[in-house]
């Protein structure tokens, strides 16, 4: 059926209530095929309508409530409209944009297909009055986001039953002071709010994390980042907890963090120069570069390799432990390390101070040494390879 009339039930058009002269809805219309736009229309209210197939669009429209409307196939653009109530709706497809909107309860909501905008364009500053944040306080019901969620500039607090993100979640300038029952985040991860101060259920990043600027005393669940993270100024954080793997880099380079909890692996690099962690704890693979220069480390823990360089440089280690490769180049220089430990494998070149080989044990120095490289013969009872040259 393509003409609109109070005998309707079903129409499979586009809709623009804004160019029609109806004066109130179709009392017998309950579903619509394709895409609705309300626009500023006299419409107030959506009548028995149950369905949408397509996308509906309330921008600057009179209507207030969505009534018995349970589905939207597309999505649901409230930016700017006077709709306060969702009524009955539980699913919508794809998109939602709640930006500057009347909403102050999602209702009935259980789910939402695409992305989630609650947050306003832009802070609202003294003198701004064209700006109308949404006065949404919780999520109450929705379980789930399909895409992207953006929380900055909300007066969003509490996430409700909200327990999956597929895509991005945007904390940064948001009130919310705890994830609750949100359980997984599928892509990246904002947490730059002094509000949130707790991770709730969390436990899967999906990729990149960033913690910058947030109050996190510790992660909480969390027990994977498929991405890199990044935790300076994350000046709370004094543990990683029960994080077990980081996907890619991992940097908390000047942070007062004092352990890595359960961390056991980071598939890049890993930068904990200057920090105040003293041992790698369980922490057993770092597939690139793992940096620990002027850090108070005293041992490596239970690491045994790393598929980049490792720097030492500064710090009272003594011996390498259970390590037993290190893909590329080694660095002891003007480190503690007397004994190297397990040790079996050196990719590139090997760097250490003036007369320190001659201070371990296992290793002969036989020859003379120039100001730059160890141009003797030089044995190690542990070691089979070095890829590159010993340099002082």
């Amino acid at each position: 059926m393509s003409e609109l009339s109070n005998k309707s039930v079903v129409f499979t058009g586009f809709l623009d209530f804004k160019k029609l002269r109806t004066k109130g809805f179709p009392r017998a219309l309950r579903h619509i095929a394709d895409s609705i736009w309300f626009g500023d229309s006299t419409m107030t209210n959506l009548g028995n309508l149950e369905s949408i197939g397509g996308d509906v669009y309330f921008y600057d429209s009179k209507v207030e409530s969505l009534g018995k409307l349970r589905v939207v196939r597309g999505s649901l653009n409230l930016d700017r409209s006077q709709v306060a109530d969702l009524g009955a709706l539980e699913v919508i497809g794809t998109d939602a944009d709640f930006r500057e909107s009347q909403m102050v309860s999602t209702g009935k909501l259980r789910v939402i297909g695409g992305d989630a905008i609650f947050g306003i364009r832009e802070p609202v500053r003294p003198g701004n009055n064209s700006i109308k944040p949404c006065s949404l306080e919780t999520l109450g019901n929705l379980e789930s986001i399909g895409g992207d969620a953006k929380f900055g500039y909300t007066s969003i607090a509490d996430l409700g039953k909200l327990r999956t993100i597929g895509g991005n979640a945007n904390f940064t300038c948001a009130r919310v002071t705890s994830l609750g029952n949100l359980e997984s985040i599928g892509g990246d991860a904002k947490f730059g709010s002094y509000a949130l101060a707790d991770l709730g259920q969390l436990s899967i990043i999906g990729d990149n994390a960033d913690f910058a600027g947030s109050a996190l005393v510790t992660l909480g669940n969390l027990k994977r980042i498929g991405g890199s993270a990044n935790f300076r100024d994350a000046n709370y954080l004094i543990s990683l907890g029960n994080l077990e793997s980081i996907g890619r880099h991992a940097n908390l380079n000047y942070t007062n963090v004092l352990n890595l909890g359960e961390l056991r692996s980071v598939g890049l690099g890993l930068d904990l120069g200057k920090t105040k962690i003293s041992s790698l704890d369980k922490l057993e693979d770092v597939g690139g570069d793992l940096d620990l220069s002027d850090s108070e480390a005293t041992d490596l823990g239970s690491l045994r390799k790393v598929g980049g360089s490792l720097k030492l440089g500064g710090t009272k280690v003594t011996s390498l432990g259970k390590l037993e490769q290190v893909g590329m180049d080694l660095s002891i220089r003007d480190s503690g390390v007397t004994d190297l430990g397990a040790l079996r494998v050196i990719g590139r070149d090997f760097y250490v101070s003036p007369g320190q080989l001659e201070k371990m044990s296992g290793v002969e120095v036989v020859g003379e040494n120039d100001e730059s490289t160890v141009v003797g013969t030089v044995r190690f009872s542990g070691l089979e390879r070095i890829g590159g040259n010993i340099y002082n």
